[in-house]
């Protein structure tokens, strides 16, 4: 049975929070975009590391 969890923040950590998800989220965008095209997007940001799909997934 899955576990309920509830986590405060105050709303400076929210928005630091939501500003990272932010971040990581454009950082997985371009680098999809630099493994279909082979270009580097502009601006700066993190190549995320890509593993083969098998080694993603959790022993169950």
């Amino acid at each position: 049975m899955p576990k309920a969890f509830r986590i405060e923040l105050d709303d400076r950590d929210l928005f630091q929070l939501l500003d990272g998800l932010e971040i990581r989220a454009e950082s997985w965008e371009k680098t999809a975009k630099y493994l279909r095209t082979e270009q580097m997007p502009a601006g700066e940001f993190f190549l995320i590391e890509i593993l083969p799909r098998t080694s993603s997934r959790r022993a169950r």
